[in-house]
C-alpha cells in the first residue's frame, strides 16, 4: 500500500502499511508537498541522508518531499524553522546530533518540549584513527603515551563547542586521558591535518574515513561501541577495554510540537518502510550505517535525546562553555 488516502470515518479504522498497523482517523495527510529540512549545506552526511529517504519516502506518502536546505547555527537555523512552522506534519526535521549539544550550549530557545519526535533512523559508528605510519600501534600505546604525557597529543573536530568537541571530551574523560582538541572549519581541513602530520589522531566515524581505510593511509584503534562491529574483528571496542563511551552521530526526523499523534505515527511507520528501499539501502552499506542498529521509535528516541542533552550539558560545563 502506498498513501493512507484521505480516510474519513466515524469509528477508527485500521489499516496496514508494510506490515504496520497505522490507526487511521480523519487523517487527511499529507496535504500536498513535505519539507524536509536539513541544517547544513549539500555533501553532507545528514543532506545524504535526507536526499537518499525523500525519494523513497515520497512513493511511500504519495506526493512530493523537497529537501530545503538552511544552513546555519549548526543546525540551529533549520530548528527554529521548524518551530515557526503549522504543527501539521508538513514541515519536518531531518536532524541530527548537533540538536542536543546547541540545546545544551544555549545556543538555540528550542528545547526539547518544542518537538515531537518521530523515528531515529541511523546511528553511526566512530572510532579512534591514526595514520599508516604512526608510532601507536594498539589503543593501548597511544593511551599509555597520553597519560604520561597529559595535553601532549593533539586530535582535531570541526567547530568549537560542537558536537565534535563533546565527544571527544567525552570519550577521552572515560578512557582517562587528555589531548589539545584543535577545532577545523570543515571535516576536509582537519582530515587534511591529520594526514599532513599536524594531528596525532582522529575521533570520526567510518563513512567520512572510508577512502583513508581502504587507500590505508588511515587505521582504527579502537571503535567507539559496546560491541566490536562486523566487518572488523580484530578491531577492539571501548567497552571491552572498560571505557563507557558509545556515542557517535546519528540522524531521525522530527516534527513540531502538538502534530496530531496519527499523523506522527503515519510519518513515522512510512519512514521505515522508505528506509527499506534498495536504493537507500546500498547507501547505509556503502557509508557503514549498518555496523550498529539504528532505529528508534518515538518513545525510545524521546528518551535518548533528554539523556543526550543531560550528558551533553555536564560535559559543556565542563569545558567552560
Amino acid at each position: 500500500m502506498g498513501r493512507v488516502k484521505k480516510l474519513v470515518f466515524v469509528a477508527a479504522a485500521t489499516v496496514m502499511l508494510f506490515g504496520l498497523s497505522i490507526t487511521a482517523w480523519a487523517a487527511d495527510y499529507p496535504k500536498g508537498n513535505i519539507e524536509l529540512v536539513v541544517g547544513w549545506g549539500a555533501g553532507g552526511g545528514t543532506d545524504l541522508f535526507a536526499r537518499s529517504i525523500a525519494a523513497p519516502l515520497a512513493k511511500v506518502l504519495d506526493t512530493n518531499v523537497v529537501v530545503v536546505n538552511l544552513p546555519g547555527a549548526s543546525g540551529a537555523v533549520a530548528g527554529d524553522y521548524i518551530a515557526q512552522h503549522p504543527a501539521d506534519g508538513q514541515t519536518i526535521w531531518a536532524m541530527t546530533s548537533n540538536y542536543p549539544v546547541n540545546v545544551a550550549a544555549k545556543k538555540t530557545p528550542y528545547g526539547l518540549d518544542a518537538y515531537d519526535t518521530v523515528v531515529r533512523m541511523q546511528h553511526d559508528t566512530a572510532a579512534i584513527w591514526v595514520r599508516k605510519d604512526s608510532p601507536f600501534k594498539t589503543i593501548e600505546d597511544l593511551v599509555a603515551f597520553a597519560k604520561a604525557n597529559p595535553g601532549k597529543l593533539t586530535t582535531g573536530g570541526t567547530g568549537s563547542a560542537s558536537y565534535d568537541e563533546v565527544m571527544e571530551a567525552m570519550a577521552m574523560e572515560a578512557m582517562g586521558i587528555e589531548m589539545q582538541y584543535v577545532p577545523y572549519e570543515s571535516a576536509g581541513k582537519m582530515q587534511a591535518a591529520m594526514l599532513g602530520g599536524h594531528l596525532d589522531c582522529l575521533f570520526d566515524e567510518f563513512g567520512p574515513i572510508s577512502g583513508y581505510l581502504k587507500d590505508g593511509s588511515m587505521r582504527p584503534l579502537v571503535v567507539l561501541a559496546d560491541a566490536r562491529v562486523a566487518g572488523f574483528p580484530d578491531l577492539p571496542c571501548t567497552k571491552e577495554k572498560g571505557w563507557n563511551v558509545n556515542i557517535g552521530i546519528w540522524r531521525g526526523v522530527l516534527v513540531k510540537k502538538g502534530t496530531n499523534p496519527e499523523i506522527v505515527k503515519i510519518l513515522a511507520e512510512a519512514l521505515v518502510k522508505a528506509s527499506q528501499d534498495p536504493a537507500y539501502q546500498k547507501i547505509v552499506r556503502e557509508s557503514y550505517l549498518d555496523l550498529r542498529p539504528g532505529y528508534l521509535n518515538s518513545g525510545e528516541f524521546h528518551t535518548f535525546l533528554d539523556s543526550e542533552i543531560k550528558q551533553f550539558s555536564a560535559t559543556m560545563k565542563k569545558l567552560g562553555f
